[in-house]
This record gives C-alpha cells, structure tokens and sequence, in this order.
C-alpha cells in the first residue's frame, strides 16, 4: 500500500526538510522531499502530519520495563514483554533492546533459563500484534559480570565475575537473541569473554566498573575488545584531574557512549561535556526505563526490591538510582535542551545512531529504501502523536 505523509517537517540523518513529504511502499521509503515537489499517486493514502516533525521511530537499546511492568518471572515474560512494546510504542519507541533480570542468588544455570524464557517471548512477540506495539531487536544482557563495587541497583548476591563458560552457554540458550552485553574490564576473564561476544557479533559494552584509567583505556582503544559503554557517568570511576577514571578514559576513546538524559542521571553541564567531546556522532540515548517509565509517583519493583518514584526519581530505600522514569522521546528534547544542539542532532542520537551500532541499516534514518518505521512528533515538546 503506497502512503504519504505530508505537511510536516522531514528529518533524514542529516537533512531537516520544512513542509516536506515521505512516499512509502508497504513501510519501506520510495521517496523524500519537498512537498510541492512530490507528485502524489492517486492510489496513495494521505496523512496529514500537522506541521509535526516527520521523524524514523525512536530505538532504545537499554529497556528494563514501561507503563508498570517489567519483566519478573519467567512464565510470564511472554504477557510482560507484550505490554511493555505495546506501551513503548506510544513514546515513539519502534525498535528496543530488553535487559532480562538477573538470578537472585547469581546461579550460571538458572541464567540460562531466564535467557531460554526469554528467548521464547521476544519470539511470540514478533509473531502475535494485537496492537501497535515496538519491535524486540533483542536482549542487552547487563550483567551478571558487574563490579560490586560499582553495582548501582543490582543485589550484589546476582553479580558474579565474567567467565567463558558461563558465558558460552548464556549464548547457546539466549539463541542468537544477545545483541548487547555489560560486564566490568577489571575482572581477569573480562577481555576474553568481550572478545568471545564479539566474535559472534554482539556488542561488548564497559559498564558498572571500578576501572581506573589505564585499565578501561586498555579494554577501549581501537584493537581493544570493547565497542560500546554503558549509561555513561553513572556506575563507573569519575572523571578527576590527577585519577582520569573510567570517565576519561570514555571521552578520549572512540568507543560511541550511551546515555541516560533524565537530568536526574546526569547533570546537564556533564550532558554537554560529553556531546562535545564525542559529537552527536558517538552518543547513544537510552533509557534504562524500569516499571516505573511513564507512570506518576509511586512504589515499583525492581529485582524483587520496592523503588520509590517521586518527581521523576526512581531510587531504592538507601537512595540509590535504580533505573529511570524517563521515556526516549523525553530523552532526544532534554539532550536537545541540555546540550544545546539542533533537534536533529538529538534525533539522531535516539535513532540513526543506535540503528548502526546495531548494524540494522533499514531502521533509524528516513531515506529512500529504508523501513523506518516513521513516527509523528512535536519537537518543542516531544509529544507523539499517532497518525490520523
């Protein structure tokens, strides 16, 4: 079915198109550009989209859960998963990464059996859309190889250091479902277990780590085993000017960082330190949106443990951050606002740029043979607005 949305302001990774149009075929992208250039087919259906910003739907590589829910049990992961791509698609989110939950008492077996459930739902969920719903490209695995001194909200009982073995078996149950995992450089079997996931072509990414400079420039620089960092600033050694830390280490690398842009994470003056030594080109907007992602103040679950939201911030009884509130749209206009760049700037870094670190050359940019799956959205507010 040919479609044009119109009346709107495109955005291609690198081009802003006022009062532009998009002709797609079945979802894939036949043509962009002006409005009053593009010849309109009689068989096509036309959307008006109200002046909004006309932009690929919004990938968040970093999800625990959305609108209440998060995954718990494993029997019922399927009905979880299901409410959270439901719920995450009215945020504009079209493609996402789940993080499973981890043992409780950090046993290799029972991880493999998460990773099987697990495995089992996303596959349900690709073929069962009783409505709208975001695409589950997979699992980002944070953890269990997480430094305990850097665990953020994960119980240390469920942290255990990297190992080949375990990790080779969590390979074989998740059935090439692992697209993303976190582990800590500072453990001795760290760098052959990134190597490991990197041979089967999943990203190796540094995070909750008490690594000190030397060490997580080591696991960073260009022939190193690692090709991405987790929730940058946050659970890692700080950036001071005698002891660089994790932090430095991040900013001089070219390993592309994501980022958590509540304003509750990560101070907005560290937002823009971060952008402008990296560029927009390396910084990757994520959640990690626990139950409590969309939802007013309240209580939460996470990891069996009650989270307190109260004015956007999630923490367990001790105060600890654990997960976030925020939803990504949020996400591209507070990285807007905070770092001072163009909205197609902060765009990019919730779209184009996640979709190529995933290597999915179809999803994140509106152009001509993409499938981006496009979204409507007010770009002074981030409001998304279904289509008419």
């Amino acid at each position: 079915m040919l479609k044009l949305i119109t009346n709107g302001t495109v955005y291609t990774p690198r081009q802003r198109i006022q009062n532009g149009s998009v002709l797609l075929d079945g979802g894939r992208v036949v043509a962009v550009g002006g409005r009053s250039a593009m010849a309109v087919p009689p068989e096509a259906v036309v959307v008006d989209a109200g002046g909004r910003a006309i932009c690929p739907g919004l990938i968040d590589l970093h999800v625990y859960g959305c609108h209440g829910a998060q995954l718990s049990r494993p029997e019922l992961f399927g009905d979880e998963l299901r409410w959270i791509a439901e719920n995450l698609a009215v945020y504009g989110v079209r493609g996402f990464l789940i993080c499973p939950p981890m043992s409780p008492t950090g046993s290799p077996a029972e991880m493999a059996d998460i990773l099987d459930a697990l495995a089992d739902a996303i596959d349900a969920l690709a073929v069962r859309h009783e409505k709208r719903a975001a695409t589950c490209l997979g699992i980002h695995l944070e953890g269990p190889g997480l430094d305990p001194h850097f665990k953020g909200a994960f119980p240390a009982e469920s942290l255990i250091p990297p190992n080949l073995e375990h990790m080779q078996a969590w390979l074989a149950a998740a059935r090439g479902k692992i697209k993303l995992v976190t582990l800590a450089p500072n453990f001795p079997h760290a760098r052959a277990v990134a190597q490991l996931i990197r041979s089967h072509g999943i990203l190796a990414s540094l995070g909750h780590t008490s690594a000190d400079y030397e060490t997580a420039d080591a696991a960073l620089e260009p022939q190193g085993p690692f090709n991405l960092v987790t929730h940058m600033f946050n659970a890692m050694t700080p950036l001071r000017h005698r002891e660089p830390g994790t932090a430095g280490a991040v900013l001089v690398s070219h390993v592309p960082a994501m980022l958590i842009c509540d304003g509750e994470h990560v101070h907005p003056a560290a937002v823009k330190t971060l952008v402008r030594a990296k560029t927009t080109e390396q910084v990757i907007l994520v959640t990690d949106g626990i139950g409590a992602a969309g939802m007013p103040d309240g209580v939460f679950k996470l990891f069996g443990r009650e989270v307190t939201l109260r004015h956007g911030r999630a923490t367990l009884p001790d105060g600890t951050l654990a997960g976030s509130s925020l939803t990504l749209n949020r996400a591209v206009v507070n990285a807007r606002d905070f770092a001072g760049v163009e909205f197609i700037d902060a765009l990019r870094m919730a779209s184009f740029n996640p979709a190529h670190a995933l290597g999915l050359r179809l999803l994140g940019g509106i152009l001509p043979g993409t499938e981006p799956d496009i979204i409507l959205m007010d770009e002074y507010t981030g409001e998304v607005v279904a289509e008419k």
